[in-house]
Order: structure tokens, then C-alpha cells, then sequence
């Protein structure tokens, strides 16, 4: 056991997320922890007390889009939360996992 490498499984959209996530943490020369953190206004809000994971997912898939964030084009998230969930889970159960 000893010099084995933990692999982690993941779909691999997620995966690609989670790499993309690493490839730009790693790649700061600075210490990031005296940046100033700023509340964007227009984001979108839970509001209830279950659906905080998919806001973090929700927010993770936006942030890291290509293209610029409109955040008010994406207010309807809590409105359509079982699209959300299903999209979400179609991703996950339908990836092939290397």
C-alpha cells in the first residue's frame, strides 16, 4: 500500500471543473488570503435552508464560464431548483467514470 497514489473518481465534468479550479489556484504568485473579498450584489439567493449546495455548484459552473457573468439573467435559480437538481444529476449518473 505504501507509494500508491490516491485516485480520485469523478464524472468527468466535474473533474474538468475541479482541475480547472486547481490549474488557476496554483497558478497565483501572490498570497491570496489579503485580497479584498467583494459581495456581488446581483447574485443569486437561496432562499430556503436546502438548497445551498447547488447555489455553490451553480455559482462554481457560472464562475467558471468563458464568457462574462450576467448575474441578473440567472435570478431564477430557486424558481427552477428541480430543473437545477435534475440537470445536475443527469450529469453526474450519465458520465463514465475513467
Amino acid at each position: 500500500m505504501l507509494g500508491m497514489r490516491l485516485k480520485v473518481f469523478l464524472p468527468t465534468p466535474i473533474e474538468d471543473l475541479v482541475k480547472t479550479f486547481i490549474f488557476y489556484l496554483l497558478s497565483f504568485d501572490t498570497d491570496i488570503r489579503g485580497w479584498r473579498i467583494q459581495k456581488i450584489k446581483q447574485a443569486p439567493t437561496q432562499k430556503n435552508s436546502v438548497d445551498c449546495g447547488m447555489y455553490v455548484c451553480k455559482y462554481m459552473e457560472a464562475t467558471f464560464q468563458p464568457e462574462a457573468i450576467i448575474w441578473t439573467d440567472v435570478k431564477d435559480w430557486q424558481d427552477n431548483m428541480a430543473k437545477v437538481r435534475a440537470e445536475f444529476a443527469y450529469a453526474i449518473l450519465s458520465t463514465t467514470i475513467k
